[in-house]
């Protein structure tokens, strides 16, 4: 999703970020919707990026069996110390914090969902005037 806001070319020797955000013109709507993806990279969206490849396409964060276990009839899943670049393998990983990998997700989402709604009421709040009628 943040790759959609802006990224870097993929095409050689072109050099413009592409997305939304560099799409926008600049003003209050680009400037909202800045502060809004700021506000979803404290969330933990980084952090996931950076685990991602590990989780989905190489290998799980634990060897061996499952981790979670149930607490006072809530599930906790172990989840890693925060990361802060990519992760290439599961020993890179620590888990001395003692981190809820549901909780995490929660709060992740949360953000996701906070995201939107900033983004969304950029766009309504900002309508340039041309598109008022």
């Amino acid at each position: 999703m943040d790759d959609r806001l802006c990224r870097r070319s993929v095409i050689e020797g072109y050099k413009a970020d592409q997305g939304l955000v560099p799409a926008l013109e600049d003003g209050p709507r680009r400037e909202a919707v800045l502060k809004a993806r700021m506000r979803l990279h404290g969330a933990g969206v980084q952090e996931a990026r950076f685990l991602a490849d590990l989780g989905l396409h190489m290998q799980s964060s634990r060897a061996g069996t499952k981790s979670g276990v149930l607490r006072k009839g809530q599930i906790f899943l172990p989840f890693p110390d925060p990361v802060t670049d990519k992760i290439k393998h599961r020993w890179q990983l620590t888990y001395d914090k003692k981190r809820d990998g549901v909780r995490f997700a929660d709060n992740l989402m949360r953000g996701v969902e906070r995201f939107m709604d900033e983004m969304l009421d950029a766009f309504e709040e900002h309508l340039p005037e041309r598109y008022k009628s």
